[in-house]
């Protein structure tokens, strides 16, 4: 089961008129997913989770090694771009 972290008004990360951002990580501490909320869409006065429609939302896949190897973004709109980590030195964005 994925731990998470919220950030918030209180926190700093995230600037209280911009919104606000949640993170889960693996059993392994790894990153698996981020979200993002922009501050129209929510109460940035709230101290409670946001609630609607993440602006962003990413998901990171890892090999046995613990290397990230995937990316993959969804917006508001389910659109979906994707990026791959081939090489410490070459990564293919957008796709």
């Amino acid at each position: 089961m994925p731990c998470g972290y919220s950030s918030g008004p209180l926190n700093g990360w995230v600037p209280p008129d911009r919104g606000e951002a949640t993170w889960e990580w693996d059993e392994v501490g790894r990153l698996v997913t981020a979200r993002r909320w922009d501050a129209q869409s929510i109460d940035v006065n709230s101290v409670a989770e946001p609630v609607g429609a993440e602006a962003v939302e990413l998901h990171y896949a890892y090999d046995a090694s613990d290397m990230r190897v995937s990316k993959r973004a969804v917006d508001t709109n389910d659109s979906e771009s994707h990026t791959l980590y081939i090489f410490g030195s070459l990564e293919l964005r957008r796709t």
